[in-house]
């Protein structure tokens, strides 16, 4: 399968969702799909050579330039995946919804949850971002209940919990032992 799959964060920034978005491209390419990743970080990391990553910073100036490069290079992909209801996600999930293909938007908290004491206008963005990432969607999945119920003030779609896994080869006592 051809997965378009993007993220407003990732690595080298490291967190939750950048390592979670780095994983799941990661398997998914040793599982044989074919896998675009178009992230919003354009420091590149050096998980970058073995694992190509398209980068561009966001600018809301840039929009139709980034809509245009999200659209080119992803004339073949079947599947859209979003992480995160934020920038990012408008652009690619209006792209597929031309493309008329599935748009998955995965929840890890950016861009569903509000930002306190961001001034009204900024609200306001950020609500739009929001709101269009998730009317995009065909499928939305929450790595958390809570994240789910925060969603479903905002859309009426039915939601996947998937919560957050663990790698318990990445800490198993042998290689924990090893590195001490």
């Amino acid at each position: 399968m051809k997965i378009f799959i993007s993220g407003d964060s990732y690595l080298p920034l490291v967190g939750g969702a950048e390592v979670h978005v780095f994983e799941l491209q990661k398997r998914l390419r040793a599982l044989g799909h074919m896998v675009t990743l178009f992230v919003t970080n354009p420091e590149p990391a050096v998980e970058d050579v073995q694992y190509p990553v398209l980068r561009d910073a966001w600018s809301l100036k840039r929009a139709p330039a980034m809509f245009k490069r999200i659209w080119q290079h992803s004339a073949d992909a079947e599947l859209f995946h979003v992480h995160n209801p934020y920038r990012l996600g408008v652009l690619v999930g209006l792209v597929a919804r031309l493309r008329r293909k599935p748009c998955i938007v995965t929840l890890h908290g950016l861009g569903l949850l509000d930002i306190p004491d961001n001034p009204w206008l900024y609200q306001q963005v950020h609500a739009l971002y929001r709101a269009l990432s998730l009317w995009c969607a065909t499928h939305i999945i929450s790595t958390s209940e809570d994240l789910a119920q925060v969603c479903q003030r905002y859309s009426s779609r039915a939601i996947t919990l998937i919560p957050n896994g663990l790698d318990t080869h990445a800490f198993a006592e042998d290689q924990v032992t090893a590195s001490t």
